[in-house]
């Protein structure tokens, strides 16, 4: 069965492939949409996924995906969501908490999605190393229960990653 949900999700997220490659092949950038914003933290965090909004694509048969980007630009930290212009609605209506919101609240938002759904992002050493105990096990415990396959939801506010936080 994992194997079968596998492939499943494979051919969903070729799908999207498909739609990306269309759209830089005939230079019609218009096709994609984007989100993007500062966050007001120095750089210590990179972020490089695609995953899905868990919504049901109103105009392809497939899930929405999302791009998410995360990296250091003039010294400052650039969050880019990338996706399909058609997605537009499912990708606001899935991230409303992070596009919908500013400040501490959007960065400790977007930490949660980030340990949430991506696999494939890098945390300064140097940050790292300012964060407290509690907040390292925080984050891992965070992390490791919404591995593939499972969720699971909580609200701690050492859920943060640009910044360290009090125990």
């Amino acid at each position: 069965m994992f194997a079968v949900e596998r492939m499943i999700a494979a051919y969903l997220v070729e799908e999207t492939k498909i739609e990306f490659d269309k759209a830089f092949l005939t230079k019609e950038w218009a096709r994609i949409g984007h989100n993007m914003f500062e966050i007001n933290a120095a750089p210590g965090i990179a972020v490089n996924a695609m995953f899905s909004t868990d919504l049901w694509s109103e105009a392809f048969d497939s899930l929405a995906f999302v791009t998410l980007n995360v990296f250091p630009l003039n010294g400052k930290t650039v969050v880019l969501f990338s996706y399909l212009q058609q997605n537009h609605a499912q990708i606001h209506q899935a991230f409303i908490n992070v596009l919908g919101s500013n400040g501490h609240y959007r960065e400790y938002e977007l930490s949660k999605l980030i340990l949430r759904k991506c696999e494939n992002f890098v945390i300064s050493p140097y940050l790292y190393d300012q964060f407290g105990n509690k907040q390292k096990d925080v984050i891992t415990y965070y992390f490791q229960r919404n591995v593939p396959g499972q969720s699971h939801e909580m609200d701690d506010y050492r859920l943060f990653l640009f910044t360290p936080v009090s125990d």
